[in-house]
């Protein structure tokens, strides 16, 4: 057939199958569900009886007319259709393979259509093509294949006895068609011995495209995602990826083709699956370690010795390399895999294996035995017998010099060290306590005199002194040293570029990343750089971009240092290894990252044993990771085991103890133990101080983590003390322009920040921002760091339109460094939430926040610690919106998530409680917020003290509780214990204590006290106005308006309060139940004032803001009515204002008591209406005179 009738057929093959799936004729009730067309031969042949249906009613179209086919026999069935051996009408010479589809399930006609369309451009010698296709009067739908006879792959390998290069041709031969479909932008997903029938004359053919799918020619990658399709396959031979149900490539096709090739070089699959769950599989994969199948090759139980040697090297290396669990690890393609085969079988190097000098010589001996044996014992002999005498002197002449130069060095190196020791030696030393730092020094001094006619023993000591002080933290000596040692060498010696890497180090730590890059672009031009070089030169620049935050340009260089993987030592592999998993816990890859660690840390318990340093660091970051995924007790076991080792073998007065210790305090601050965190830390600052000396980076690094956590335990003076402290250690150290000089100014202005200061905190933090952009550029993750605090800082003073720029521009960085789906993603839109929340625009608000808790799901799972924030968030949001239900039910969901985590003690379960109970408050579920108040300021009250802001957040919520409740005197109490703790915590004014006065203001009027509110409430008003806070503001100015209501100012009240009402309904921040109470308020003062009209127009007006945000039996519902009943007294309408007066007075005693002053104030409401022959059944007690 020629290539236009090619092209005519599958042009008309497409446009049948796109009218007959298009408009298909309709389904009898007696059909069933087909499931999974298959081929004749893999029908016929497979011997999984799980991939069987029982017999199918469509078995009598034997005999019967397909098109311009005559129907046979059956061949066989698969999992959704039926294969036939069928004969043209008009050519019974021709044979097709006839499969049919029923119609009435629509993905599976979907891939049907799909297979066809790719068949019918596919032809290829080793591929079964497509004849025909087309539609039955039942609606069935057909197509007609090339008929192969043969038998399957595995059947026809049992019956033929090849040896290895046949097999590996015949191999090669599948490789082709593979190749040709994948140059079509075809993958076939179904690789498989049952998929490809070998002809009588060896001649493979590749059949069964049921679930093939096309590629994007752009990207290489797998056009639509499907699910049915994924559930076709078979497992053996699928690829990890697929098996998952990620977007694929061609690399699935090379992993189903390795294990097609494992199963002919070692006559078995390379793992078997005991059960068919995914969970399984999945467990199965994750964990085979796939054995070289030159070690499992067996031949009807008698180990075939010459066949097994034949495959061991380049075999099982181009075996093991297609059957890499990471698609980045295998052949890049199927033309790769072969070109690989075909080098073999001409005994040429392979490229899966490095070239090195010794294996190309291996491969061109076996090219040509015979001369090259024949040459080379010729060649040998001769050298060997003209230099003997020559080579032997010179050999005992360098071993003379080297072991005599050897001598010279550990002589000079053993002095050194016995100086060193000597200086701790209280019997030869003044000092009877001297720090480790301090015996370096000395030894540092005595360094250049001792050693100056040893210039290379000097050289290696320089180097190596520059390791450990940078180790030790001091980054200016560090370079000082390597820099020296640097000086001596020549770019040609051996330790030169070694030397250069150590001085790469130093300078990531010291943060001086231009010169860095300057440092590896000199490397680079090395023009002598072998693949070592290469892998170290990529590995370090992978190393820089992490130390600089450009995580996509880290990708890449890890990426190209792990091509040149097996030329690194052992110790450098793992290192790249565990760089790489850092960076996937930077990209937010939390649980990959895992995953790696544990992968890395088994091959290092292999190479080092398990009683190792590395294996302890290992461990260390492992629990780091579990933090970072919210599992606190798996991270707890990792430093449990890591620390273990570490004492056993430094014992707990040596420098690695003191990561031990932060990493405790760590986690303890994780589980919101701040006491025990706090211990932690300063143990570890102190051990600091023992062993390196004083003022030291290390120090200022831990000094930082105590400043934290004394800002979050609410100790400012402190926190503020700790900061500057390390901010002046740093500084002396790097400058006032460094990037951890930077760290520690943002740390201080949220210090201020917390403490109310809010001039100074944006001081602090916009010098962060300008030493980040000057070292770092504006689209640097940290700069956008600095932005989201600048957008929280300006949300909080109710600028909003720079607050979302802010946001807008973070977000910009975030999605460019990360991607969209990274957690710093998920918490800027967190953040844009709450600011939206705070404008009360709480639908885009909720929006926003649901967009994070579902990234956060993604990335977490739904038990972690980011998750429970978001549903916190949220609960808040549902709180705004009186969406009582919701908020509770978020609230409570929040709580459980960290009593699952182990974190019962964390500050955040409080405040979620806190927050819960004000949810029953609003619902009138006092009692049950009670016992949850109590709760939650019993735990703050074990966990950060009774001076801790926590606690008077406690404090403050519980007296809202009963000023709710109407018991206004616990409510005063708490009040002024929690005013007296935000006092000594914060300078006036504070937002925190400004809003406790104003609650001890309302305490007050409510009970009268006028005496006691007014001067409190003139300070109060000098602070709001000095804050600059919107809702304060408000806050204050209502409660100036019941002050001149109760003084009898009723005009004064009522102009003020229409005053302040105009500006809250223009505002997009103020909250609808404060509106709503100002004009219940204003009502009341109205109706006082004789203004009927205006009265009642006020109470519709409060009762609909009250409309959507709280639920309709709350008790200010009742309060507004008892107002109106008022009004109304004063109309014609009496009778419905005494029913009004009566049922709301009735209500409110029920829900609240009558004590409380919502009931006080109602039953005074009804008193004043009576006329005087009226009397009042006070449920049997007197009208009290006493205001609480």
């Amino acid at each position: 057939m020629s290539a236009v009738d090619d092209a005519a057929l599958g042009a008309s093959v497409r446009e049948m199958i796109d009218r007959a799936v298009s408009d298909p004729p309709s389904l009898s009730s007696g059909e069933r569900h087909p499931h999974s067309p298959e081929d004749a031969a893999s029908a016929a042949s497979d011997s999984n009886p799980e991939a069987l249906d029982p017999p199918d009613p469509v078995s009598d179209l034997v005999g019967s007319r397909c098109g311009s086919f005559q129907i046979e026999k059956m061949l066989g069935r698969g999992g959704m259709g039926t294969v036939y051996l069928a004969s043209r009408v008009d050519d019974l010479d021709l044979k097709v393979a006839l499969k049919t589809l029923s119609n009435w399930e629509p993905r599976l006609k979907e891939l049907f259509q799909r297979e066809c369309k790719i068949l019918s451009g596919l032809n290829h010698p080793n591929i079964a093509h497509l004849i025909d296709a087309g539609v039955l009067p039942s609606g069935q739908l057909w197509l007609a294949m090339e008929y192969v006879e043969g038998a399957t792959l595995d059947v026809y390998l049992k019956k033929h006895d090849l040896d290895l290069a046949a097999r590996l041709e015949l191999f090669l031969k599948i490789c082709d068609a593979l190749c040709y479909a994948h140059r079509r932008m075809v993958i076939h997903r179904d690789l498989k011995p049952k998929n490809i029938l070998i002809t009588a004359d060896g001649e493979p053919k590749l059949l069964d495209f049921g679930i093939a799918c096309t590629l994007d020619p752009d990207t290489g990658a797998q056009r639509t995602m499907t699910t049915h399709s994924d559930q076709l396959m078979t497992p053996e031979y699928a690829s990890p990826e697929q098996i998952r149900g990620d977007r694929l490539n061609t690399a699935t096709d090379v992993y189903s083709l390795g294990v097609l090739l494992y199963e002919l070089l070692a006559g078995c699959r390379p793992y078997r699956f005991h059960r068919r769950d995914m969970l399984h599989i999945l467990e199965t994969l994750h964990d085979v370690v796939i054995t070289r199948p030159s070690s499992v090759r067996q031949k009807r139980g008698t180990t075939c010795e010459k066949f097994a040697r034949n495959l061991r090297g380049d075999l099982d290396t181009i075996t093991l390399k297609a059957l890499a669990q990471d698609p980045e690890r295998r052949y890049a393609s199927v033309e790769a895999l072969a070109q690989d085969l075909r080098l073999h079988l001409r005994g040429m190097p392979i490229e899966a294996r490095p070239a090195t000098r010794s294996y190309r010589l291996r491969k061109f001996i076996t090219r040509h035995r015979w001369p090259a044996a024949l040459g080379f014992g010729t060649a040998w002999f001769l050298v060997l017998f003209s230099f003997y005498a020559v080579v032997q002197q010179a050999r005992l002449e360098r071993e003379r010099d080297y072991a005599q130069k050897e001598r010279r060095a550990a002589s000079h190196v053993t002095e050194f060290l016995v100086s060193l020791f000597e200086q701790v030696d209280p019997e030869l030393s003044r000092d009877s306590d001297i720090s480790a730092f301090e015996v370096l020094e000395r030894g540092r001094r005595h360094l250049n005199p001792s050693l100056g006619e040893e210039p290379e023993i000097q050289t290696r000591l320089l180097a190596t002194l520059g390791r450990v002080y940078r180790g030790l933290g001091h980054t200016d000596l560090s370079l000082q040293l390597l820099t020296q040692a640097k000086s001596r060498q020549n770019d040609g010696d051996a330790g030169a570029y070694q030397t250069d890497l150590e001085l790469l180090e130093t300078l990531l730590v010291k943060g001086d990343y231009r010169e860095a890059k300057h440092l590896l672009d000199d490397l680079g031009q090395d023009s002598d750089m072998g693949p070592l070089k290469n892998a170290r030169l990529e590995h370090a620049y992978g190393r820089l971009w992490l130390k600089s935050g450009q995580y996509v340009h880290a990708k890449t260089a890890l990426k190209a240092a792990a091509e040149y993987l097996a030329y690194l030592p052992r110790e450098e592999q793992m290192n790249l290894r565990r760089n790489q998993a850092r960076l996937l816990s930077l990209l937010g890859s939390i649980k990959p990252s895992i995953e790696e660690y544990r992968q890395i840390l088994a091959a290092e318990r292999a190479y080092y044993g398990d009683h190792h340093v590395q294996v302890a660091k290992t461990k260390a970051e492992l629990g780091i990771q579990y933090i970072k995924g919210g599992k606190l007790i798996e991270a707890e076991d990792m430093f449990n085991e890591a620390d273990h080792i570490i004492a056993d073998l430094f014992g707990e007065r040596h420098p690695n103890w003191i990561a031990c210790l932060a990493r405790r305090g760590t986690l303890l601050q994780e589980r919101g133990d701040y006491v025990q965190a706090q211990e932690y830390y300063n143990r570890a600052v102190i051990l600091t101080r023992d062993l390196l000396g004083e003022q030291t980076p290390r120090e200022a690094e831990l000094l930082t983590k105590v400043g934290i956590l004394q800002k979050e335990k609410g100790d400012y003076e402190k926190a503020e003390e700790t900061i500057r402290r390390s901010i002046q250690i740093n500084i002396g150290h790097f400058g006032k322009n460094h990037l951890q000089v930077a760290e520690s100014y943002l740390n201080l202005g949220l210090i201020f920040w917390d403490r109310g200061d809010l001039a100074i905190a944006e001081d602090h933090i916009r010098n962060t921002l300008e030493i980040f952009r000057e070292q770092l550029g504006d689209t640097h993750p940290k700069v956008g760091r600095v932005l989201n605090n600048l957008g929280i800082l300006h949300s909080q003073r109710g600028q909003w339109q720079q607050a979302e720029s802010k946001f807008q521009n973070v977000l910009a960085i975030r999605i460019e460094t990360y991607g969209r789906k990274h957690p710093s993603v998920a918490s800027i839109l967190m953040n844009m939430g709450a600011m939206y929340s705070d404008q009360g625009k709480y639908d885009t608000a909720e929006s926003y926040h649901q967009r994070s808790l579902t990234l956060r799901r993604e990335l977490f799972g739904e038990i972690h610690p980011d998750v429970a924030f978001t549903l916190f968030n949220l609960a808040n949001v549902s709180s705004k919106k009186r969406d009582l239900d919701a908020a509770e039910k978020r609230y409570e969901k929040v709580i459980a998530i960290y009593s699952e985590l182990g974190n019962h003690s964390h500050p955040n379960v409080g405040i979620a409680m806190a927050n819960l109970a004000h949810t029953y408050m609003t619902k009138g579920k006092y009692d049950d917020a009670e016992k949850l108040l109590l709760q939650a300021l019993e735990r703050c009250r074990e966990t950060l003290g009774e001076n801790s802001l926590r606690y008077a957040e406690g404090l403050w919520s519980l007296g809202f509780l009963y000023y709710l409740d109407g018991r206004t005197s616990q409510a005063e109490s708490h009040f002024e214990r929690a005013l007296n703790i935000s006092q000594a915590l914060f300078p006036d004014p504070h937002q925190m204590s400004c809003g406790l006065k104003v609650s001890l203001i309302a305490v007050r009027l409510r009970c009268g006290d006028i005496d006691g509110a007014t001067p409190l409430l003139d300070r109060v008003q000098r602070e709001a106005r000095a804050l600059k806070i919107p809702r304060v503001r408000s806050q204050v100015d209502f409660l100036h308006v019941r002050l001149l209501h109760i003084q009898g100012d009723l005009q004064g009240a009522a102009d003020f309060l229409k005053g302040l009402l105009a500006g809250w309904r223009t505002s997009t921040g103020e909250d609808p139940y404060l509106i709503a109470e100002a004009l219940g308020e204003l009502a009341d003062i109205e109706t006082d004032l004789g203004h009927i009209d205006e009265a009642l127009i006020h109470l519709e007006e409060a009762r609909a803001y009250l409309a959507g945000s709280l639920p309709t039996d709350h008790e200010y519902f009742q309060v507004l009515a008892s107002i109106e009943g008022k009004a109304l007294s004063r109309t014609r309408h009496r009778a419905r204002a005494a029913t009004l007066l009566e049922t709301s007075y009735r209500n409110l005693v029920q829900r609240l008591g009558e004590q409380h002053y919502h009931a006080e104030e109602a039953l005074q409401r009804w008193h004043a209406s009576r006329t005087p022959n009226e009397s009042i059944d006070f449920l049997g007690s007197p009208l009290s005179t006493h205001k609480k």
